[in-house]
């Protein structure tokens, strides 16, 4: 996944992508050419902000008032990892807001230290949800099984599967980030030319 934003800000990001894929289909069924134009220059403002939002949210803290790295070591024995991050609320609530996809033995995070308590870091290891706590103290985090504790309570878990919506609507978000980018290539030509196409209808009399 290449961003993951809240599910408010999901859910104008979708509102985004089909009112520029609404603009950019209904442009050819316009015979003005300052019409077409104008629909199509709508379509790629639409884009554009929508992507300045996504791009935004490919961190787990865009614009942090008080950042600070956390640093991820893989010593597990492939060099691509998928893990989530939780947060743990002050009543023991926990809830995935960010699924990691590492590629290599370190990566570097940038976090909120503003309001932070720490996290915990989950992973699905031999068949088993594990975590690990990350401490305000001390931002590391690495990837091994001695590392790593057992979800005897099953909270890991469900925090985790309580993300899966979000992950297939953002999948589904990419998808229609990459229809719309189709869509507003194909369409230029139609957008600047004099005269749509008129197509031509052979009439046999009899």
């Amino acid at each position: 996944m290449l961003y993951q934003p809240p599910g408010f800000v999901l859910f104008f990001l979708f509102g985004f992508d089909l009112a520029a894929l609404a603009l950019l289909y209904f442009l050819v069924r316009s015979s003005a050419r300052w019409e077409r134009v104008l629909l199509y220059g709508s379509a790629v403002l639409l884009i554009l902000f929508s992507s300045f939002l996504k791009l935004l949210y490919s961190e787990p803290a865009p614009l942090a008032s008080t950042p600070s790295d956390l640093q991820v070591e893989n010593r597990l024995s492939s060099s691509f990892q998928t893990f989530y991050y939780l947060d743990e609320g002050k009543n023991g609530h926990l809830e995935a807001y960010w699924k990691e996809h590492m590629l290599g033995r370190h990566k570097t995070r940038m976090l909120e230290m503003e309001g932070f308590r720490g996290l915990l870091l989950a992973k699905k290891i031999d068949g088993q949800w594990q975590y690990q706590r990350v401490l305000p103290s001390h931002l590391t985090a690495v990837l091994d099984s001695a590392h790593f504790h057992p979800d005897t309570s099953g909270r890991v878990a469900r925090a985790v599967w309580g993300y899966f919506g979000v992950e297939l609507s953002i999948y589904l978000s990419e998808l229609l980030t990459l229809a719309a980018l189709f869509l507003l290539v194909y369409r230029l030509p139609a957008a600047f030319r004099k005269q749509p196409d008129i197509p031509y209808i052979n009439v046999v009399l009899t």
